[in-house]
């Protein structure tokens, strides 16, 4: 996938509705929470590990889901912007490899924990468990079916907002 993880500009609903952007804004958030995709930040590259599959995901579990990415973008971009500020090049890393973290410069690491905390936090606090999280995130991959329920939780979500 070749979109850039780093634009300033905000999201409007076109963008929103393209399959690439949200898979990218998914597996992002994967990456970053320690989920199956592995997200390079600096490239926008996807590399998919081993996928665990979701059995069957119940319509609260989309509507979690969606809710819990929504609401972990602007930590993201945040994140993105604080590890540009300190000049360091963005990683590519799993928050549940603790090897990735140490091998960051402090500051950076600093901000990519705060940045996991944040993430697994707004996760939990939608209902979801990181882990059940992770298993939707690998299962919308190959489920296009899945990967459709959860863009349009994502526009309901946003009308709902008013964005």
């Amino acid at each position: 996938m070749t979109h850039s993880l780093t634009s300033s500009r905000p999201w409007s609903a076109k963008r929103l509705l393209s399959p690439p952007l949200l898979a990218g804004a998914v597996s992002l958030a994967g990456l970053l929470l320690g989920w199956v995709p592995n997200v390079h930040l600096s490239t926008g590259a996807v590399e998919l590990g081993s996928a665990a599959f979701a059995q069957s995901v119940s319509a609260g579990e989309i509507r979690s889901y969606a809710a819990s990415v929504l609401e972990i973008e602007p930590y993201r971009q945040e994140a993105v912007q604080a590890i540009q500020g300190t000049g360091a090049p963005l990683p590519a890393l799993m928050c549940n490899q603790a090897g990735n973290l140490r091998d960051l410069a402090r500051p950076v690491r600093q901000i990519v924990v705060e940045y996991c905390t944040q993430s697994a936090t707004v996760v939990q606090s939608n209902g979801l468990t990181v882990e059940r999280f992770n298993q939707i995130t690998a299962a919308q991959q190959s489920d296009r079916n899945l990967a459709t329920q959860i863009r349009n939780a994502i526009i309901e979500i946003r009308r709902q907002q008013g964005r």
